[in-house]
C-alpha cells in the first residue's frame, strides 16, 4: 500500500507488552505515514483476575518509548469507535488473532468497524505471528493451576472443532 499521508490506528490494551506487539506495531506503521495506538484504560480491560497486570500510566508509557509509534492515546470507552470518530484514520489496524473474527464479529468489533467504515476508511488484519499476554502470563507465571491449564488447552480445542 503505498501512502499518502495515512493515518493508521491501532488499537487494545497492551498489557504485557511483548514481541507479538512490537512486529504488529512496526508492521502497522509500514502501511501508514502516522500511527496512532489507542488504549483501553484499566476499567473496561476483561482478561481475568489481577489484570491490567500494568496501569494504563504505565502502558502508556511503555507504548511511548516505542520509536515508530506517532502518537499513544487513552481510549476511554469500552470500544474504539470514540477514537475513530475523534482521529478519522484512514486505516483501523488490528492483529490477526482478529482475522476470525471479521466473519462473526463481536459486538464491539462490529461497532468498530462499522465506525471506520462510516468515515470512509478501512479496517486491515496485520499478518504478523500470534502472540498472547494472556497466554504468556497464564503458561509461564503460574498464574493458573497445571490443571486448569489442561482443561483450557482441552476447551480451545472444543471451540475450534466447533467452528469448523
Amino acid at each position: 500500500m503505498k501512502k499518502k499521508n495515512i493515518v493508521g490506528l491501532a488499537h487494545g490494551v497492551f498489557d504485557i507488552l511483548h514481541i507479538g506487539h512490537i512486529d504488529y506495531l512496526k508492521k502497522a506503521k509500514s502501511i501508514c505515514d502516522k500511527l496512532i495506538v489507542s488504549v483501553t484504560i484499566d476499567k473496561f480491560v476483561n482478561k481475568g483476575d489481577n489484570r491490567p497486570a500494568f496501569s494504563i500510566k504505565d502502558r502508556v508509557k511503555m507504548l511511548k518509548s516505542i520509536k515508530f509509534i506517532d502518537q499513544v492515546v487513552i481510549s476511554y470507552q469500552p470500544t474504539a469507535v470514540e477514537v475513530i470518530n475523534k482521529f478519522k484514520p484512514n486505516l483501523y489496524i488490528k492483529g490477526k488473532d482478529y482475522k476470525n473474527l471479521t466473519k462473526h464479529p463481536t459486538k464491539n468489533l462490529k461497532l468498530e468497524i462499522q465506525a471506520i467504515k462510516n468515515i470512509n476508511g478501512k479496517f486491515i488484519i496485520m499478518n504478523t505471528d500470534l502472540k498472547s499476554s494472556s497466554k504468556i502470563l497464564n503458561e509461564n507465571f503460574n498464574y493458573l493451576d497445571k490443571d486448569v491449564i489442561n482443561f483450557l488447552k482441552t476447551v480451545d480445542k472444543i471451540k475450534l472443532e466447533i467452528k469448523l
